[in-house]
């Protein structure tokens, strides 16, 4: 189950939250690092996945590791999201469909036997992210998000923070996410990722219609 707290800040407040003191008090050890990664989504061409509420995602790290992940649509409330994700390593840059697990893998193979499926939207991002320990036993993952999404002939600018939960509860991030609103503009996102390129899609749709 991943549960992470999404948001969104100024040029300016982006900038300054890795050198806040809360933050590098707050670090682990030898957890900072910098990645380049790549997100392509696939879908069939009626959208059997979006659909369904899942989204099937590929991901390149530092162009040469790849991972196939399968998400639910789950719940989002106050930039605050709770799903449930499916994730295997893979060797090339090949969607697949099986090795989750028993139930997702039967749910996919339903959903997707005979069709074909084909990328329909790409995130690119630099990913500045650190492990915090909050205290207590409850640590989370910081991420500060810059890149773009592009779907179809439309493309947008990505610039984001997130709080994942990596061991402990969401009290201590949203705790943590209150006094980091107090040091920086910080307002909450709802929308994933992969929401933002389905709306891409959703304006070209339009205009083609129009």
């Amino acid at each position: 189950m991943e549960k992470e707290i999404k948001l969104v800040s100024t040029p300016e407040g982006r900038e300054k939250l890795f050198s806040l003191p809360l933050i590098r008090e707050s670090i682990l050890p030898g957890t900072e690092e910098i990645l380049e990664l790549q997100n392509v989504y696939y879908d069939t061409p009626d959208m059997a996945l979006t659909k369904a509420g899942l989204a099937c995602r590929i991901r390149q790290t530092n162009g040469k590791q790849w991972e196939v992940t399968i998400k639910t649509k789950g719940t989002t409330h106050n930039g605050l999201s709770q799903r449930e994700e499916y994730t295997v390593p893979v060797t090339q840059p090949v969607p697949v469909w099986s090795g989750f697990s028993p139930e997702m893998d039967a749910k996919l193979y339903s959903l997707l036997e005979g069709k074909s499926w084909a990328p329909f939207c790409t995130v690119a991002f630099t990913r500045h992210l650190a492990l915090l320990n909050l205290g207590k036993g409850n640590q989370a993952e910081l991420a500060l998000d810059s890149g773009t999404i592009q779907a179809g002939e439309n493309e947008a600018p990505l610039a984001e923070v997130e709080l994942e939960c990596k061991m402990g509860s969401m009290d201590a991030i949203t705790a943590f996410v209150g006094k980091l609103k107090e040091l920086l503009p910080l307002q909450p996102e709802n929308r994933s990722k992969l929401a933002r390129g389905l709306a891409l899609l959703e304006n070209k749709s339009q205009k083609s219609e129009k």
